[in-house]
């Protein structure tokens, strides 16, 4: 997971641990830093799950991406979809 700092979000932090009130963090190959909850906020992530994604002719002859037996929503916000020519990729909140 991801951090940064809610008045200044430039700076990500990786968490290493957490505890009630603290984020035990670095940068690069800074040393672990101490930072308070209330000042960070997780930063959303992403992962690429088109690996796990087939694109299949529905029965109406439509073509639908299906992401383990079920089809990707492009409303359902839980998914990203984008494509570059006749390449997709689906990804999922981490």
């Amino acid at each position: 997971m991801k951090v940064r700092r809610k008045v200044n979000p430039y700076r990500e932090w990786i968490v290493k641990e957490e505890s009630t009130s603290f984020y035990i963090a670095y940068v690069g190959d800074s040393d672990p830093t101490a930072l308070p909850k209330a000042d960070y906020e997780p930063v959303e992530e992403w992962v690429d799950v088109t690996y796990e994604c087939t694109l299949k002719a529905s029965v109406t002859g439509v073509y639908c991406i299906y992401r383990l037996g079920y089809v990707v929503n492009p409303s359902n916000t839980a998914h990203r979809v984008t494509c570059e020519g006749s390449t997709f990729k689906v990804e999922v909140k981490r």
